[in-house]
């Protein structure tokens, strides 16, 4: 195999949800309650505690509010059938905890994201409290500061609340902060909450990277190439780790995602290759070879002249990682 050094790009290839949780403001008839959300008064002189939580879930129903009262925007862009909720018909009231709540049927949760579009008068969130609770814990970050957000949506793309939510029951709460004494507050809202599995291959980083030809595998389906007898390609390599040892591992034997036991390293990292292969070998007899080149990528030639399958890994040292290494995406290479 001949090789030398260059430059390429790395890409980064997203998940697919495996549950996705739709949670509208609305739902019933324009004049009358709303038969999922509820609404708890304020004023509230202090952050948010077990007092608040526990009330909200037990609060009155909101008030499903006409379109366009009040001077607000009668539809969200994505959501039609959403509509205007707040305190009461009349639509004047202090500052409110809403609460919906939610079922995530997963039984295991490996990542989850909120997304949320709105119409809220006046904010969401304040300086005492998120906009954004999920089960009693305050989300970072989602307070909105735009003016005139009853006529111009806002909202947040998703965030992170993979710590925030659980397996079964779960209560979204949004705090509508009505800055007015005596004006209307209310809000308007579409929730998209986007469930993940645990992944089950490990994926290409900063820290470690490889593909073949720019191939790229996902968390969930590994990186298969397909070359021909004789045909150039490329392997790409990828590392911050300038100066660290390093290694490529390949076998004959196919990979193993997480779920058919794939190894986990001590920073939560999968090793796809089956460490019980006998055709299972190390290019520097596990890091014993140079180190990792100051250019972060570095692109060998190679061509294969027989029919073979193959999977490989590239591991580099990183003495960031609670294992002492970082792991690239497993490849799967077959010539024919």
């Amino acid at each position: 195999m001949h090789r030398t050094a260059a430059f390429c790009c790395l890409l980064v290839i997203g998940a697919s949800a495996q549950e996705v949780i739709a949670l509208r403001s609305g739902n019933g008839v324009s004049g009358g309650p709303d038969a999922q959300v509820t609404c708890l008064q304020g004023p509230f002189a202090a952050p948010f505690g077990v007092v608040e939580y526990s009330a909200g879930p037990a609060a009155p129903p909101a008030e499903i509010i006409p379109g366009g009262s009040f001077g607000w925007a009668p539809n969200l862009s994505n959501d039609p059938a959403a509509q205007w909720i707040a305190v009461s018909q009349a639509g004047n009231g202090p500052p409110s905890l809403y609460t919906i709540p939610f079922t995530v049927m997963s039984t295991v949760i490996g990542s989850a994201t909120l997304t949320i579009n709105m119409h809220v008068d006046d904010f969401l969130g304040d300086t005492l409290n998120m906009g954004i609770s999920l089960n009693a814990l305050q989300v970072p970050g989602s307070t909105t500061s735009l003016g005139g957000t009853w006529v111009t949506e806002v909202g947040f793309t998703n965030l992170d609340i993979t710590n925030f939510v659980l397996s079964g029951a779960n209560y979204l709460y949004l705090y509508v902060n009505n800055t007015g004494a005596t004006g209307a507050g209310g809000i308007q809202f579409r929730a998209d909450i986007a469930v993940y599995p645990p992944p089950q291959y490990q994926t290409n980083s900063l820290a470690a990277g490889m593909n073949i030809n720019g191939v790229l595998g996902t968390a969930y389906t590994p990186a298969t190439v397909t070359l021909n007898v004789g045909a150039s390609a490329n392997l790409t390599l990828v590392s911050t780790g300038a100066g660290q040892p390093w290694d490529v591992g390949s076998g004959a034997a196919p990979l193993i995602p997480v779920g058919a036991g794939a190894l986990l390293s001590a920073g939560g990292q999968i090793v796809n290759l089956d460490l019980l292969d006998p055709s299972l070998s190390l290019w520097f007899n596990f890091l014993q070879g140079p180190a990792f080149p100051p250019t972060i990528f570095t692109v060998l030639p190679f061509s294969v002249p027989a029919p073979v399958t193959v999977s490989a890994q590239f591991v580099v040292a990183d003495p960031g990682t609670l294992s002492g290494l970082s792991f690239s995406q497993p490849t799967r290479l077959v010539v024919q």
